[in-house]
């Protein structure tokens, strides 16, 4: 499932996992923090990028963690290539990587 709303205006994105497998209220966004990413396993990620975190349908109880779903790069920290930089320096396997756009 892709996102009608990207790309998005002011972040570079790049999507981890696909969307459609999370339950929608359980996303929330962090600036930065330790996360365990495909390619990479833990890292710590800058302030500068948000994380967005999700539980899967069906995994979404309280005990339950949530995993990463994308990482969004503002424009006003990160060039696009800057940002495609940092995910290959880090090992980050994706699916998608979107630069921002005026919509």
């Amino acid at each position: 499932m892709i996102n009608p709303f990207m790309p998005y205006e002011n972040e570079h994105s790049a999507r981890i996992r696909v969307p459609g497998i999370f339950n929608p209220k359980t996303f929330k966004r962090t600036e930065g923090g330790k996360a365990i990413l495909p390619g990479s396993g833990l890292i710590t990620i800058p302030k500068t990028i948000s994380i967005i975190w999700a539980k899967i349908k069906g995994r979404d109880k309280q005990k339950d963690e949530p995993l990463v779903q994308a990482l969004r790069f503002p424009v006003k920290n990160w060039t696009e290539a800057a940002a495609k930089k940092w995910l290959k320096d880090n090992k980050v396997k994706y699916l998608l990587f979107e630069k921002a756009k005026k919509n």
